[in-house]
């Protein structure tokens, strides 16, 4: 399963990941500003892409933490 955004186009694999590329309120009213993340913010926020995949994903914990 994979969701793509239509605001920036880019693909996310699971419902957390997407909604952690957004940034602004959830359900929030027409004009309230709302906008897709960079590349550079969602990695920050532990999101990546593996080589294969053109979809972002939560990183994995590290040392199986």
């Amino acid at each position: 399963m994979s969701l793509r955004c239509i605001g920036c186009g880019e693909s996310f694999a699971s419902g957390e990941a997407f909604d952690l590329h957004a940034t602004g309120l959830k359900r929030a009213p027409p004009g309230t500003p709302k906008r897709c993340r960079t590349a550079d913010e969602m990695r920050a926020l532990g999101l990546s892409k593996n080589r294969g995949s053109h979809a972002w994903r939560l990183r994995p914990p590290r040392n199986g933490r």
